[in-house]
């Protein structure tokens, strides 16, 4: 009722919707009475997001073109300043949503909790995938670590659960017992590689739990996830991200004696194409087939594994370094090391919780790392200059709890510069 309400007052004539995702009913009312009424709705990430998104595209001046299949307009990037959008259509959208809740084998009984922002596409889709077969969400802004989350759960009877690894992160080492709720029969996992020991760990957790491990993969310029590995593979294709989604296919681009190359994805969530003008938001259909970024391989049985990411290929002082390689050789230093790369150099840090660290004023205990930094420029060979390494109390991460590579050069360096 209040969906055809609202719907109705947005009146016939298209225009574009510049919202700032909130975990609200008031937000999912806008959401799908944009649907519903045919208006393309760009989701934002606060008042920064909104800003940019409307300076871009000016919404409200007349002349613009909006194209018949533009529904969503979505931003990959972790920066609530962005104004890159993904397009996508009503049929990305809905064909995500029926296929993910297939691969769930989700029904009206179901309950899910947004653990993740509606604005990260992840996020979004477990709010479509459940609303596609009349489950219902339970909304709220609360942490899974945060006690009365967990009363939040049994109270509704919550069923699933979806997290990035940050998510399990935060977890395993707060000890929360959130995951041993009676009612929970699934978890996802998605938005990130996690190691397989850590994914063995859940899936065992599971089967003494009660619920079963979904482990997922997806971009934003396919709406949502692109692949799902079913809890039967496991423990035994810990490392895999699992086969397409019902209406999806994978191809491994050119590959290698190996058979890894870059992944490419065709399906009907695939995106239009971007939009960083005006003028795109015009336009119809650029993209058939996506090509991920990902390097990976198909094993016989379809499951996709992934092995490295191309935008995870630094080039520093004339050499190509990949990031995800040079991690797992520094994960024998400890287990939570995260590296990222510009034309700068390279930046390298590892978790030390014993540091200070004041969350309340953003303050984050860091100390340069001086064994780290040699340590790394011997692997790849590259001056010690051109590496940074700090030991950080925390990792900087984005609203959807990737890390945010941006931030970190930002404290890392700064770090250099006091000392």
């Amino acid at each position: 009722m209040r969906v055809e309400q609202r719907a109705g007052e947005l009146g016939a004539h298209r225009r574009l919707a510049v919202v700032a995702a909130q975990r609200t009913t008031e937000f999912v009312v806008e959401f799908l009475a944009c649907l519903s009424a045919a208006h393309p709705i760009a989701i934002v990430d606060g008042d920064a997001g909104a800003a940019a998104v409307n300076e871009t595209y000016c919404p409200d001046a007349p002349g613009l073109e909006l194209h018949q299949d533009l529904a969503v307009l979505s931003s990959t990037s972790g920066s609530t300043g962005s104004a890159k959008l993904v397009r996508l259509s009503l049929d990305a959208v809905t064909s995500n949503a029926v296929a993910i809740a297939s691969s769930l084998s989700l029904t009206a009984s179901d309950v899910a909790a947004t653990v993740l922002p509606l604005q990260y596409c992840y996020g979004l889709s477990v709010l479509t995938s459940h609303l596609a077969v009349g489950a219902r969400i339970v909304l709220t802004e609360l942490s899974v670590v945060d006690p009365c989350f967990r009363a939040l759960v049994d109270e509704h009877g919550v069923t699933g659960i979806a997290g990035v690894p940050h998510t399990f992160d935060m977890i395993e080492r707060g000890r929360v017992e959130v995951l041993d709720a009676p009612s929970l029969r699934y978890v996802t996992q998605a938005g990130g590689r996690l190691a397989p020991d850590h994914v063995r760990r859940l899936a065992e957790r599971g089967r003494r739990s009660g619920f079963e491990l979904f482990v997922m993969y997806g971009q934003t310029e396919a709406t949502a996830r692109m692949a799902v590995l079913d809890p039967v593979d496991l423990p035994e294709a810990a490392g895999s991200v699992g086969r397409a989604i019902p209406g999806g296919s994978f191809r491994i681009d050119e590959p290698d004696e190996r058979g890894v190359g870059e992944g490419c994805y065709t399906g009907p969530n695939v995106m239009l194409g971007y939009a960083s003008t005006r003028e795109d938001l015009a336009r119809g259909r650029q993209v058939h087939e996506l090509r991920a970024g990902d390097h990976g391989r198909l094993d016989d049985r379809g499951r996709l594994t992934i092995t490295g990411r191309s935008s995870r290929i630094a080039k520093v002082h004339g050499k190509r370094i990949d990031l995800d390689h040079l991690e797992s050789e520094l994960a024998l230093i400890g287990p939570d090391v995260s590296i990222v790369g510009d034309e700068e150099g390279l930046v390298v840090a590892v978790l030390d919780r014993d540091l200070p660290s004041d969350h309340e004023s953003g303050s984050v205990g860091v100390r340069l790392d001086a064994t780290l930094r040699q340590i790394t420029a011997e692997l790849v060979e590259l001056p010690v200059a051109r590496v940074v390494a700090v030991s950080l109390a925390d990792f900087p991460r984005t609203t959807s709890g990737k890390l945010d590579a941006p931030a970190l050069c930002r404290v890392a360096r700064a770090s250099v510069d006091q000392h």
